[in-house]
């Protein structure tokens, strides 16, 4: 089943939910574009349960202390599959199952925001566990702008790939699913590291309602999730975010840079890591907001 064959539940439960839907006007958030109308929840409790219960999401990686860039190697070398596989075994991080350390990062201002071009936080706890990474993220950018990261790639050889591209949904569930199964395809087999999104309005519910499901049907696709991370009543959220209830604080870029180099772990023994110039640094949409900013 694909992405795309999920709509259906979320169109029924729209059509159960009412009748008719009046016009919305969409409001605007600085640094994130356009946001979503009033659309219906989709047909399960929450997004954070629908994740966390789901086989391939991964709460809060290297919590344990893993996302440390100084702690020691393993002593032992596990067997890599010649074909990158990650979700079988939630425990292994990414450079455990891979024979490379190139990691393409796509995404909007959230993951922009830990870039080299601003907070830095990324590259500075991936490149010394020997990952080479690249962060493609711009302002306001919604999931079509993952095809266009990989068509300026093409021919590229990665090893591994972060995609967060769910806070600028536009309401459009069947449009955001098709690109998601083609964007995933399209990175296929290359392993996936999946980020959920902060609800920060209702409609992120149907957002994060189809990652799950297609961290679940893809042997490939991993979720972190940074939805329960950020939920309202989660431990510590009201200080990972700044006053949008969206965009990240320095603690925020922090623990979204932890959570992530604890899923990928250390790079294959012997690589070398590296920062390298994302050519996408358009954020004419907007400005990464600061801890400080207000919008």
């Amino acid at each position: 089943m694909t992405t795309l064959a999920m709509v259906a539940g979320l169109a029924l439960a729209g059509c159960a939910s009412s009748d008719a839907a009046a016009p919305v006007t969409r409001p605007t958030v600085a640094g994130v574009g356009v946001l979503p109308g009033t659309l219906a929840p989709p047909p399960t409790t929450s997004s954070e349960r629908v994740a966390a219960d789901r086989p391939g999401v991964a709460g809060d990686p290297g919590a344990d202390g893993s996302d440390d860039p100084d702690a020691p190697d393993d002593p032992v070398e596990s067997t890599r599959s010649p074909e990158p596989r990650i979700g079988v075994d939630e425990g292994r991080p990414l450079g455990r199952v891979v024979e490379g350390n190139r990691v393409l990062v796509i995404g909007d201002s959230i993951l922009a925001s830990i870039s080299n071009r601003y907070g830095d936080q990324l590259c500075g706890r991936l490149v010394p566990r020997g990952w080479v990474v690249e962060v493609d993220a711009e302002v306001s950018r919604s999931i079509g702008f993952g095809r266009r990261v990989l068509d300026r790639h093409d021919g590229d050889e990665w090893d591994g790939a972060v995609v967060m591209l769910g806070n600028n949904y536009d309401g459009d569930a069947v449009a955001f699913a098709a690109e998601l199964d083609q964007l995933l395809d399209e990175l296929e087999p290359v392993p996936v590291l999946l980020l959920n999104v902060t609800r920060f309005e209702p409609e992120q519910d149907e957002v994060n309602y189809l990652l799950a499901g297609a961290a679940e049907e893809r042997v490939g696709v991993r979720l972190l999730d940074w939805a329960s991370r950020t939920a309202e009543d989660a431990p510590g959220a009201d200080h990972l975010l700044t006053g949008d209830g969206l965009h990240l604080s320095t603690a925020g870029q922090e623990a979204l840079a932890a959570m992530i180099s604890g899923a990928l772990g250390r790079a294959p023994t012997g690589s070398e890591g590296e920062c390298l110039d994302s050519p996408f640094d358009d954020d004419s949409g907007g400005t990464v907001p600061r801890e400080t900013d207000e919008s």
